[in-house]
């Protein structure tokens, strides 16, 4: 009897495949990388801590200033990482029956620096702290925080106003170091920019003591 060839050649036929098939198989690895961002920094800018001076009677009442500070025009100079930069420990009017002087004298409106990762944009929220003494309460209810234009060649920024306790989403953060060149000049530093802080003094009926230093706290709160 013939061996049945056709049947041989196609046992052949497929052991040849795979063969051919294996030796063409690959296995490899690869390498990644994850860069985590950088944490984001809340600093008092240039020493500009609220102050309301020595301008606050003791006897019950209230003392308010006014935070929104700067203007719009001078939001750009803030930027500013140059020694001969302006100290804007901007002189508010305080006005209220607990301030000597209402609608005249002056308190120092905080100014603070938020710095991140430049081209990302944080979240802001400023809000009161029951303070350890029932004799005043201290409410952060007024003041502005940077809107950066996304630009850095105009004098599109503005210091908008915040609400306390509520959050402002998406605030960006300048993606390069650059000169403004338009209008109020002054350096955009890249992940970086600022907020001021005003606000009210409330005096129990109790009163305060002459000649005394009180202090107050507000929370601020910065997330990506």
């Amino acid at each position: 009897m013939q061996p049945n060839k056709s049947k041989i050649a196609l046992l052949i036929g497929a052991s040849y495949l795979g063969a051919f098939g294996a030796s063409n198989a690959v296995a490899d690895t690869f390498n990644m990388k994850v860069n985590t961002i950088s944490d984001v920094t809340i600093a008092t800018y240039n020493g500009n801590d609220l102050d309301f001076g020595e301008l606050v009677k003791t006897g019950t009442g209230s003392c308010v200033m006014e935070g929104k500070y700067p203007a719009n025009a001078d939001v750009n100079i803030i930027h500013s990482t140059l020694p001969t930069a302006p100290n804007l420990a901007a002189q508010s009017v305080l006005t209220g029956t607990s301030c000597v002087g209402s609608g005249t004298s002056k308190g120092t409106v905080g100014i603070y620096s938020i710095t991140g990762s430049p081209g990302l944009s944080v979240n802001l929220t400023i809000s009161e702290v029951a303070q350890s003494s029932t004799a005043y309460t201290f409410k952060p209810n007024a003041g502005c925080y940077t809107a950066f234009d996304g630009t850095n060649t105009s004098d599109l920024d503005t210091c908008t106003a915040y609400t306390m306790g509520s959050t402002i989403s998406g605030v960006k953060l300048p993606v390069d170091d650059a000169t403004e060149t338009a209008g109020a000049t002054g350096i955009v530093t890249a992940g970086e920019i600022y907020f001021t802080v005003g606000g009210t003094i409330a005096i129990a009926a109790a009163g305060l003591s002459p000649n005394t230093t009180y202090d107050a706290e507000f929370q601020v709160d910065v997330t990506y």
